[in-house]
């Protein structure tokens, strides 16, 4: 290094660290090494947390007709570096029913400003919790690589299974006939973790969280289902088959035939259940005058098994 003083250059010996290249990619690494330690602390206690699971059913709904469901469970699983970021390893596999599959499916990030990215060679913005209400969230669909927006209706928190309260934003109600999406902090949406506004996106699909767990500690059950694994196969085809329910769509009342129902169970898309009634009879009407526009879930149990149904409110 020359440093010219008027017309007389002088030579300045460089420090020893900055002769010596190995010194200086070693210094990068141990700063890279903090920025990673900091951040990977930042994420234990977040959606993305090392070990958490999500339990999610899966849907198809071939053109021919009938529907194939199984549930798929992703968990978060070791960390990677791409592009010099950081993400966390998505890994699935399917139920007994279905091929298993260890993946990784993908890379997950969240950073400093809450956003969360899904990485599968393309980043796709999937969350931001620092959404208030009025807000427009433009997402990227990872199904599709397609762009979405969601509005922010209403933010409340929710007590999780452990305990611990967290924060919920919902959105406005949709035209799909699914129904209304809604994130939990450290959960995700009820569509499953990667699986924001996919109704948006594809038609003849189906995405529901059924459970989320940190390690092993229960945080999320959908009262729907009441269950972490759902499948179609294994179903009481029969059971299934002997349910009708018309009309369906419906304004007012539906009405359910089946060979001797014992019970009838009617849930909204929040979960919360709004009939429950015990029938010995073929059939059953329910009238829903009252109720809003949207989709709601009738779990029909009859003395060939049980049987769940989506009813759509126009």
């Amino acid at each position: 290094m020359i440093i010219v003083c008027g017309t007389f250059p002088m030579r300045v010996p460089l420090p020893t660290i900055f002769k010596n290249k190995n010194m200086k990619t070693t210094l990068r690494l141990i700063i890279f090494s903090m920025t990673l330690f900091i951040s990977l602390q930042s994420f234990s206690q977040t959606l993305i947390a090392e070990g958490k699971n999500w339990s999610i059913k899966n849907g198809y709904y071939p053109p021919s007709g009938g529907s194939t469901y199984g549930t798929k469970s992703s968990r978060i699983e070791g960390d990677t570096i791409i592009n010099l970021i950081h993400y966390k390893k998505i890994k699935s596999t399917w139920d007994t029913v279905w091929t298993s599959n260890d993946g990784p499916d993908g890379f997950i990030r969240m950073d400093s400003t809450k956003k969360v990215f899904f990485f599968d060679g393309i980043e796709h913005l999937i969350y931001d919790f620092n959404l208030q209400v009025g807000d427009t969230f433009v997402g990227n669909s990872y199904l599709a690589n397609h762009l979405y927006t969601l509005v922010v209706d209403s933010i409340d928190s929710v007590t999780l299974e452990n305990g611990v309260k967290n924060k919920r934003i919902l959105f406005g109600n949709n035209i799909s006939g699914y129904p209304t999406e809604y994130w939990i902090e450290s959960i995700g949406s009820t569509f499953g973790l990667i699986s924001t506004g996919f109704y948006l996106c594809i038609a003849d699909f189906d995405f529901e969280l059924l459970c989320c767990k940190n390690q092993n500690e229960l945080l999320f059950m959908n009262q729907t289902f009441n269950t972490c694994y759902f499948s179609s196969v294994g179903i009481n085809s029969t059971a299934a088959d002997n349910i009708s329910i018309f009309p369906n769509p419906t304004k007012n009342n539906v009405i359910i035939k089946s060979n001797c129902i014992k019970s009838i169970e009617l849930s909204n898309y929040n979960d919360q259940v709004i009939i429950k009634k015990t029938v010995d009879n073929n059939t059953y009407s329910i009238d829903l005058t009252k109720e809003p526009k949207g989709m709601y879930f009738l779990k029909v149990i009859s003395d060939k098994g049980q049987s769940v149904k989506k009813i759509i409110k126009q």
